[in-house]
């Protein structure tokens, strides 16, 4: 049988991690929203809750402990997609603009163009 445009193949998320916010703020939400359905089943209704306590790093550590635990990352990314027509690392060539993110990309775009 052949592909049509209608055919799509989902990659495991280490081969297709997107790099931007807005996937970065909902991976973090659904890591805080089961966290904190756990939390209820295992406290009750009345229990406090973390999020509110929790800093960047910790919340940023918080989701990849869950994104693991829920067998949807398996180990580190081999494959970054930086999704948007305007998201892309090469567009922020200014250091005080770019990502974490945007930072590796330009220094495996730096290590590339030594060796070449």
């Amino acid at each position: 049988e052949d592909l049509t445009a209608s055919d799509s193949c989902l990659l495991p998320l280490e081969y297709n991690l997107f790099a931007d916010l807005p996937h970065a703020m909902q991976a973090a939400f659904n890591s805080r929203a089961d966290a904190a359905g756990a939390q209820r089943d295992a406290s009750g209704p009345n229990s406090t809750n973390r999020a509110s306590t929790v800093s960047r790093a910790g919340l940023l550590n918080d989701t990849v402990a869950w994104l693991r635990s829920s067998g949807l990352l398996h180990g580190p990314p081999k494959i970054v997609h930086f999704p948007g027509m305007l998201r892309k690392p090469w567009q922020r060539w200014a250091k005080a603009c770019r990502s974490s993110w945007d930072e590796a990309w330009w220094s495996a775009h730096d290590e590339m163009c030594l060796r070449s």
